[in-house]
């Protein structure tokens, strides 16, 4: 990371400090370890939490790098700014930590584990691209006295391809266990809250497909032709 090793190991050390699993970036590292372009995104996220202001920074990038501003320069400016604006009023978070910890408390594809290399590298994608909040509900405290949470979906903010809206569309929600509908309402009472703080319309992931002709209207990319995210 350029920087000398003990300066970087003392850094990380004061940023991962407070985490519930400080060793989930470094076990990422080792799984990824033979994928260049991982490697490179980790050492970007890496960068940034150690400079002297890191939410400031991975900001920085989920905002203004060059391949995730293509996709916020398409969306409604006013939308944009108070998406962007973390003066704490929206539902949801983007912290490091919370994102990270996503697979492990709800034991999804998203946990930091070898069974999951290849899926787990959309993390990098949640972790660097300013579109993306998680909603978080049925928190519990561990054994440790830290709080976790039982139940998450992630909202993303896209524009639609058939007309240019910019909309909020939230995956379907995963649970630690078995189906909680308390928690599962929770999710979805922050996800309206959080599209009506930013302006837009709500669209959730459904189990069963739409019928084709609805697809068609949405005007897909190609194969191929999906947008560049940086993860």
């Amino acid at each position: 990371l350029e920087e000398g090793d003990e300066v970087v190991r003392v850094r990380l050390a004061e940023v991962l400090g407070g985490w519930r699993m400080p060793q989930l970036l470094l076990q990422m590292w080792e799984l990824q370890g033979d994928d260049a372009e991982c490697v490179e995104l980790l050492k970007t996220l890496l960068r940034a939490m150690v400079s002297g202001d890191p939410k400031a920074r991975i900001d920085e990038i989920r905002y203004r790098d060059q391949r995730n501003k293509q996709h916020f320069d398409r969306l409604d400016t006013a939308v944009v700014a108070k998406w962007s604006a973390h003066d704490g009023s929206l539902p949801g978070t983007d912290d490091v930590e919370a994102l990270m910890m996503m697979g492990e408390d709800t034991r999804t594809c998203m946990a930091v584990h070898p069974s999951n290399a290849n899926t787990q590298k959309g993390m990098l994608g949640y972790l660097l691209q300013g579109n993306t909040r998680l909603l978080v509900a049925g928190a519990v405290r561990g054994e440790d006295g830290r709080a976790r949470f039982t139940a998450r979906a992630v909202a993303r903010l896209l524009l639609r391809r058939d007309n240019g809206e910019t909309v909020l569309f939230v995956d379907r929600s995963y649970f630690e266990g078995e189906r909680d509908e308390e928690a599962e309402a929770e999710l979805r009472a922050q996800a309206q809250a959080l599209a009506e703080a930013v302006g837009v319309r709500l669209y959730r992931a459904q189990n069963t497909l739409p019928p084709p002709e609805a697809l068609a209207a949405l005007d897909p990319p190609k194969e191929g032709g999906m947008y560049p995210y940086p993860a």
